[in-house]
């Protein structure tokens, strides 16, 4: 859902079968322990779902001509908090931006100021921001354990454009409570960093 400016993503699945496949069925269930929704059927090979902030398992399964259901397929969605769900320890500017998640950005250039939260039933945490050439450097540390992270890159070279909804941190973690600290190093520079939406 990051993908998107509001949070919407569309799904497209096939089967295949030596009689035909007939129709489709989908649900979802928000992990790790909600109940899964209604079965909808269908004949299209794709949806267009908006899910609420959280993890959730979308579920497909396909029928043939004569009435046979497949296994279940699953694949975990992702839907972050935006970013106006926090704010900085210090210097935070909302920014509004048609290309941004939701259509904000959170953003700081005060060296040290911080975002910090606890997780409660969550297996990973995701940061959500914006690259580009004069976004400089922030910290995100787990649990004690920090990573830096170079926003002024996108894909593993120095950024010449700017680049929105990209996944810039992300850490799989035991199911349980969490501390996250995301902090401003204040590159020399490039001393903004910008926060478009987290989970």
């Amino acid at each position: 859902p990051p993908g998107s400016v509001d949070g919407r993503f569309t799904a497209s699945w096939a089967a295949t079968d030596n009689i035909g496949i007939a129709r489709y069925q989908w649900r979802t269930r928000q992990r790790p322990d909600g109940t899964s929704s209604a079965l909808t059927t269908l004949t299209t090979r794709g949806g267009t779902f908006r899910l609420g902030v959280g993890t959730w398992e979308l579920d497909v399964r396909a029928r043939d001509a004569v009435g046979n259901w497949s296994g279940w397929r699953s694949v975990r969605v992702i839907v972050p908090r935006d970013d106006r769900a926090f704010s900085f320890s210090a210097g935070t500017t909302r920014r509004t931006s048609s290309v941004a998640y939701r259509g904000t950005l959170t953003t700081t250039s005060v060296k040290d100021a911080e975002i910090s939260l606890t997780t409660e039933d969550g297996d990973g945490f995701f940061l959500v921001g914006r690259s580009g050439p004069a976004y400089g450097r922030l910290q995100v540390t787990v649990d004690g354990v920090s990573t830096i992270v170079d926003t002024g890159f996108y894909q593993g070279q120095r950024a010449a454009a700017y680049h929105d909804r990209v996944l810039l941190f992300s850490t799989r973690f035991t199911a349980g409570a969490h501390t996250v600290t995301i902090t401003n190093l204040a590159t020399s520079g490039r001393p903004t960093i910008s926060i478009d939406g987290l989970d």
